[in-house]
Order: C-alpha cells, then sequence, then structure tokens
C-alpha cells in the first residue's frame, strides 16, 4: 500500500509517535467532506427557519417559502461550499502539517474553527462583493455572522470527524 494511504499511525509506539494528528490524503480529504457535509446540515436548518421567519403576506405561507428557500439555497450553496473546501485545502493540509506534532486536541480545534471563520468571512465577502458598490454593508448583516460561524463550526466539526474515524481505524474494535 503507497504511504499516502496507509492508516494514520498503524503502528502507534513506532509509527511516528510525535505526529499523532499527522493525516494521510484520504483522511484529509475525508475530513473536508465532513466539513462539507456538517456545513450542508446547518444550512438547511438555516434556510427552514429563515424562510419561516419571512414567510406571510405577501410572501407566501411557511411551507411555500421554505421549498423556494430550499431549492434555491442547496444548489447555490452546495456549489459555493464545494469551492470554499477545494480553495482552502491547501492551507487546511498546511495548517494540519504545522500543527501535527501537537498533541493537544483544543489547539487543533481551535485553530481549525478560526480557519473555517475566516473561510466564512472570504467567502461572504467575495459572494457579496457586487452590492458593495450600492453602499450595503453585508459583512455587518447577522447573516455573515451566522454563515461563518457555521464554516467555523464545519471545519473543526470535520477535523473532529476525521481524527475519530482515524481513531477507529488504528484501533479497531475487536
Amino acid at each position: 500500500m503507497p504511504p499516502s494511504l496507509e492508516p494514520m499511525n498503524s503502528d502507534p509506539l513506532q509509527h511516528r509517535p510525535n505526529r499523532r494528528f499527522e493525516f494521510t490524503r484520504r483522511e484529509f480529504w475525508r475530513g473536508a467532506r465532513a466539513a462539507w457535509v456538517i456545513f450542508m446540515g446547518i444550512l438547511v436548518i438555516a434556510l427552514v427557519l429563515t424562510a419561516v421567519a419571512e414567510s406571510g403576506y405577501p410572501w407566501g405561507p411557511p411551507l411555500s417559502m421554505i421549498t423556494l428557500y430550499l431549492l434555491f439555497g442547496i444548489p447555490v450553496g452546495g456549489i459555493i461550499a464545494g469551492l470554499a473546501v477545494l480553495a482552502g485545502a491547501p492551507v487546511a493540509w498546511a495548517l494540519g502539517r504545522m500543527l501535527s506534532a501537537i498533541d493537544r486536541i483544543l489547539i487543533h480545534i481551535v485553530a481549525f474553527s478560526a480557519l473555517g471563520a475566516f473561510t466564512g468571512i472570504a467567502v461572504m465577502a467575495l459572494v457579496t462583493l457586487p452590492s458593495a458598490g450600492y453602499g450595503i454593508d453585508v459583512l455587518g448583516q447577522p447573516f455573515a455572522v451566522a454563515v461563518m460561524g457555521a464554516c467555523a463550526v464545519s471545519v473543526g466539526g470535520g477535523w473532529a470527524w476525521t481524527v475519530w474515524q482515524a481513531g477507529k481505524e488504528m484501533f479497531p474494535a475487536r
């Protein structure tokens, strides 16, 4: 098996014990997919709640607003989130390599959550750039803060999912 595909720390006593959180490419992309799935779950909840809050006269009943928001929000949000994952992957890989020798899980979660928050703000700035010419401060809106929070939770959650899955592979239940 090529080195990039072997399980993380297959022999925990001899295989780079000072690099407990050094992930393989497969583990890294598993975490990236997990972050995307977590974000999409948060997005669906946010879209439903927003649709319910926005429903009523003149827009229509809650069910029609939920349908409209989900039909538009899931594909657009999914594509934008996927592009953000791909664009942020090199930074996340470098961050993971820099932190691989640090055993404190809290440091990893805070660092990856901060990366997610920064990514959320960067994406919001890029997506809303066309409206900046109209004097609309989108980044000062509660929605931007919600996206930043969702990205922070997603990226930190993706890292935690990767660690959990790698641990299950390293120490399978007997």
